[in-house]
């Protein structure tokens, strides 16, 4: 199987990071680059367009199927980073705001409202993703 390198920012990024994956991101995270912290607020919500872009009809569905769909994050501080800036973790969110779990019951849970009820109280967690989640509801 190829890999497939795609340029930056192929789907529209302002930031991309190697090495922190929606398994390790927590939203509620708290991250220093360079002078400027940021607050990852929600996994991002895709749309068929990015796939229509770069000519790849199933790449919304594979992003789906492995939960991969990046992060969004508020600003904390406003700053200046470069592409050498270090990127550190200042503070890490609720562990029940997994990245990947959250991913997980959006796209395939079985008990969604059990979900919603769980995660309402975090306020962490956008109130944009919150809605889209009672939406699937």
């Amino acid at each position: 199987q190829a890999e497939t390198i795609l340029p930056i920012p192929a789907f529209g990024e302002n930031i991309t990071l190697r090495g922190l994956t929606e398994k390790e991101t927590r939203v509620g995270d708290i991250l220093q680059i360079g002078t400027a912290q940021i607050q990852i607020s929600q996994p991002t919500q895709r749309c068929r367009t990015m796939g229509r872009a770069i000519h790849q009809k199933k790449l919304l569905k594979w992003i789906h199927m492995h939960y991969m769909t990046g992060v969004y994050a508020r600003v904390l501080k406003e700053g200046r980073f470069s592409v050498r800036s270090k990127v550190r973790i200042l503070q890490k969110g609720p562990s029940a705001l997994n990245v990947h779990y959250l991913n997980q019951q959006f796209f395939n849970s079985n008990n969604l409202q059990l979900e919603a009820d769980r995660i309402e109280p975090f306020e962490e967690l956008s109130e944009l993703w919150k809605h889209s989640l009672n939406k699937r509801l």
